[in-house]
C-alpha cells in the first residue's frame, strides 16, 4: 500500500467536505437541505452526545459542521471501551438508522473530541432529503462505500505495518483535515485533534507503551513536540518519509 493510499485509510473521508471548494457540486444541495431542516446543536469536548444504551432509532443523524467527535463501542461486563471512528467537518454520524437499528449499535457512544457544532436531522426527514436531492442516495452510497474501503485499508495497515508507520500515517491524515482553529506554528503543524496516548494506541492497534516509545524517539530526533493531548509536528517531510518507508522500524 502506498503512503498516499495508507494515509487515506485511517479516518473517515467527509461526505460533504468538497462543498467548500466546489460550491456548484451536487453535495452543496444536500448540505443546504440538511441545514434548512436540521436542528443546530453545539457539543463540548468530552460531552457524551449519544451515551451507550441510547435507543438509536430515535436519535437524529448528525452532520458535523465543526470540531471532531469519536464513536466508541463498550462491551460488557466491564464496559471496556474501543475507539471505532473519528468524525470531523462534513462527516455523518448515526446514518445506520436509515437502514435499521442493529442491537450492537446500542453499545456505541458518540463523544465530543473537541468543541464543535453539528446539524441533527431525524431519520424520516433525512430519508426525505435524500429522496428530494438529485443523486442524494447515490452520494450516501458512495460515502458508505468509501468508509467501508477505508476500514478495510486500516485493517491491512494494522496487520502489515510497524507501529511507527501506522502512527505516522494516522497523524498525516489528521493534519490533512482543514480545521482553521488549529493553525500552523511557523513551519510546524499542530495535530488538530487532542488525542490521548491511549486513544492513539487504540486507533493504531498497539499498546500505550508502544505509542509512548515511538513518540519519545521522534521527540529525541526533534521531529515533534508533545504536551498533554497536544502534538506539534516540526519535521513534516520526516513524518512523510516514515509513512512511506516500508522498511523503517516502528
Amino acid at each position: 500500500m502506498s503512503a498516499e493510499r495508507a494515509t487515506e485509510a485511517t479516518i473517515n473521508t467527509p461526505l460533504l467536505g468538497e462543498e467548500r471548494r466546489r460550491p456548484a457540486d451536487a453535495g452543496a444541495g444536500l448540505i443546504r437541505a440538511i441545514r434548512a431542516v436540521g436542528h443546530e446543536q453545539g457539543f463540548a469536548r468530552g460531552e457524551r452526545i449519544s451515551p451507550p444504551g441510547t435507543p438509536h432509532a430515535e436519535e437524529p443523524i448528525l452532520m458535523i459542521e465543526s470540531g471532531f467527535v469519536t464513536t466508541a463501542a463498550t462491551a460488557p461486563p466491564n464496559r471496556q471501551r474501543t475507539l471505532l471512528s473519528i468524525h470531523g467537518p462534513g462527516d455523518l454520524v448515526g446514518e445506520h438508522v436509515l437502514f435499521g437499528d442493529p442491537a450492537g449499535a446500542r453499545r456505541l457512544a458518540v463523544t465530543g473530541l473537541t468543541d464543535g457544532r453539528a446539524w441533527g436531522v431525524g431519520r424520516d426527514r433525512f430519508r426525505q432529503i435524500l429522496d428530494d436531492t438529485p443523486r442524494g442516495w447515490e452520494m450516501l452510497a458512495r460515502y458508505l462505500d468509501d468508509r467501508a474501503a477505508a476500514a478495510e485499508d486500516r485493517i491491512c495497515l494494522m496487520a502489515g505495518e510497524t507501529a511507527g508507520r501506522r502512527l505516522a500515517v494516522f497523524l498525516l491524515q489528521l493534519l490533512s483535515r482543514d480545521e482553521p482553529a488549529w493553525p500552523a506554528i511557523g513551519h510546524s503543524r499542530r495535530v488538530p485533534v487532542p488525542l490521548s496516548r491511549t486513544d492513539l494506541a487504540e486507533w493504531i492497534g498497539v499498546s500505550r507503551e508502544t505509542v509512548e516509545r515511538v513518540i519519545a524517539g521522534w521527540v529525541r530526533r526533534g521531529m515533534v513536540r508533545t504536551g498533554r493531548r497536544d502534538l506539534v509536528v516540526h519535521d513534516l517531510p520526516g513524518l512523510e518519509k516514515i509513512a512511506g518507508d516500508l522498511q523503517r522500524a516502528g
